[in-house]
């Protein structure tokens, strides 16, 4: 799994205990928390979260990864998928960035087309 420089900054600025070297620790001397349900119980009533769920937030970073022209392979990768096939329910969210990315390819051929080179007429398809 890959975690980015902004996210190492956050587990960074956790705060530390002294008997404990977990970034997410337990009031157990040298124990990692067990269960992560309460904190996340937390975590959301103060965020004003009501009804996220934890695997929202997994969709929700497939989400932006897809938005920013991250392909399925690379999505997951990113989410620790062993199989195409677990990613591919992820798929409708790379079709709009796949859109834009279809349509600026052909507006960036109908200008060539378009274009006059040493005075000749531009092509009859154009719309120019």
């Amino acid at each position: 799994m890959f975690l980015s420089n902004a996210a190492i900054d956050v587990l960074r600025r956790q705060p530390k205990k002294n008997d404990n070297p977990f970034v997410f620790s337990s009031d157990m001397v040298g124990r990692p928390i067990q269960s992560i349900q309460q904190v996340w119980q937390r975590v959301r009533a103060e965020a004003n979260l009501d009804g996220v769920r934890l695997h929202d937030l997994r969709h929700s970073f497939a989400s932006f990864a897809a938005a920013n022209g991250a392909s399925l392979p690379i999505i997951g990768r990113m989410l620790g998928h062993s199989t195409p096939l677990t990613t591919q329910r992820y798929a409708h969210l790379v079709q709009d960035p796949v859109r834009d990315a279809n349509e600026a390819v052909g507006a960036a051929i109908g200008q060539l087309m378009c274009q006059t080179t040493s005075g000749s007429a531009p092509v009859a398809s154009c719309v120019c």
